[in-house]
């Protein structure tokens, strides 16, 4: 019929159609094209077919970049064959070359850019297709674009607004980046690349072998990025980004690669306050036994909880062993009061309770004086912040009258075998240990009755408590002490 049409009746091949809104509509090369008929658009072009046709409409493609991003590519190549512009430019700055890199279609991007060899003054940067082919992560077509005059600092319309540098870092392409830097990288291209954001986009998305490539390659990745903030702008480095989605193996190579050089005590803290709230204690104990993080901070959110009460508090033995061998005074208060033994004996931790003990704490420790001033020795830092201290039950209990309270008979022989003091009296009700023991004792209920009769039982004759095998190696269930117990 088409043939018919052509030849015996002289049809115009490119008659237009029209369309619903007045525009000029399609050609039948167009339909043709659309449907991928190759039969049928071959008589068209043989006929005179334009095959530059556009329609009229202002937001579609000209018929070639139509056909390939339609992924139509025999239909394309008869287009091409008969005359159709590789060069031509579409209303969004896209040219055949990208919608064939964005298709990823290796033969056919070879044969446009050697077709737009032969053409002067062709472009082969129209759109930024060595961009998509980054993105894409396709080697062969970087290396193939680079080889015929890709730059790599064309900016791509649209989306990101970014480079193949950047784009190749932000997506993990490390092959591709590999080529990059193997055609050449000048230095504002890596400095923009830094200041852009890609590297930290890379290490929250844990791209370490693209950071691994930034590296050998001598790119500063350490460096931080200025952030927009309601109360004023911060810098972020990658390390900090790192530790916030817990990505512990990259941000021990950023440790490896320099990271401390570019961090102020400030972010310091801030990063080691990063790491506290997922729990991760590997994390923690890179940052602080790296060096990369102070044990004590002196930023005031850490005078409401040190660092140190805030690894007890998570049931983190390891990290608090690391803390006191780098120097952590055990005897600083947090504002509820507490040290660091009597906060991990109302955490019901024996571990962490054997860890402060080897490190020669005082098991007599308070947990603040009853007159509410500041303990001789204590920081200045503290005595500014006595006004956060909140009154909890603990004022002035030693720790083995919290152990006691809280019916803890392996913490209770833990501390009388390192010394602690059973006839202690508590500061404000005036009960030891043993007096509190034995109330309880008496009023507890049946079930609740066996631990105070063992705590009571070793109170009475303290040479008698032994830190055992079991104990050492932390076997049972801890639970948490509340406070002392109600007293009758």
């Amino acid at each position: 019929m088409v043939r018919l049409l052509l030849e015996e009746y002289n049809v115009d091949p490119n008659v237009w159609d029209a369309d619903a809104f007045g525009y000029g509509g399609t050609s039948p090369l167009y339909d043709a094209v659309n449907r991928d008929d190759c039969g049928i658009a071959s008589f068209l072009l043989a006929a005179g077919a334009d095959p530059n046709f556009k329609p009229n409409s202002p937001c579609e493609y000209d018929i070639l970049s139509h056909a390939i991003m339609s992924g139509h590519f025999k239909s394309a190549a008869l287009l091409i064959d008969a005359g159709a512009s590789v060069t031509r430019e579409t209303y969004d700055n896209r040219a055949p070359l990208w919608f064939a890199v964005e298709k990823a279609h290796r033969g056919f991007v070879h044969k446009i850019l050697d077709l737009m060899d032969t053409i002067p003054g062709a472009d082969v940067n129209v759109g930024a297709p060595l961009v998509t082919a980054c993105r894409r992560g396709v080697t062969g077509l970087v290396r193939k674009l680079l080889k015929h005059g890709a730059d790599i600092e064309v900016v791509e319309p649209g989306r990101e607004g970014w480079n193949a540098l950047e784009v190749a870092v932000s997506h993990g392409r490390a092959e591709a980046l590999r080529v990059l830097f193997e055609h050449g990288v000048s230095t504002g291209a890596a400095v923009s690349m830094v200041d852009s954001g890609a590297i930290h986009m890379a290490v929250s998305c844990d791209h370490r072998e693209v950071i691994s490539v930034l590296m050998a390659n001598g790119v500063p990745v350490n460096r931080p990025r200025p952030l927009g903030h309601p109360r004023g702008p911060h810098t972020m480095s990658p390390l900090e980004c790192a530790v916030i989605y817990q990505y512990q193996g990259l941000a021990e190579s950023l440790i490896q690669s320099g990271a401390a050089a570019y961090l102020s005590p400030r972010e310091k803290s801030r990063i080691l306050w990063r790491a506290f709230p997922p729990d991760n204690e590997d994390m923690l104990l890179l940052l602080i036994g790296s060096g990369i993080c102070e044990h004590t901070p002196t930023d005031k959110p850490w005078s409401i909880k040190p660092a140190l009460h805030y690894a007890i508090s998570l049931g983190m033995p390891d990290l608090v062993s690391l803390m006191l061998k780098n120097g952590a005074d055990p005897n600083y208060r947090g504002a509820d009061g507490n040290t660091a033994l009597t906060a991990a004996v109302m955490a019901g931790d024996r571990r962490i309770v054997l860890v402060l003990l080897g490190d020669g704490t005082d098991p007599e420790t308070w947990t603040r004086p009853s007159n509410s001033d500041v303990v001789a020795g204590e920081s200045s830092l503290a005595k500014r912040h006595t006004q956060l201290i909140v009154e909890v039950d603990t004022q002035g209990c030693t720790p083995l009258y919290l152990a006691t309270s809280g019916g803890r008979e392996d913490i209770v022989r833990i501390l009388l075998a390192r010394g602690s003091r059973a006839i202690h009296t508590h500061n404000n009700a005036g009960w030891s240990p043993i007096g509190l023991a034995t109330l309880h004792k008496n009023h507890v209920t049946v079930n609740n009755t066996r631990p105070f009769i063992d705590i009571l039982r070793l109170l009475n004759n303290p040479a008698s408590a032994k830190i055992d095998r079991e104990l050492m190696e932390g076997i049972g269930d801890n639970h948490r002490i509340s406070g002392p117990r109600a007293l009758w």
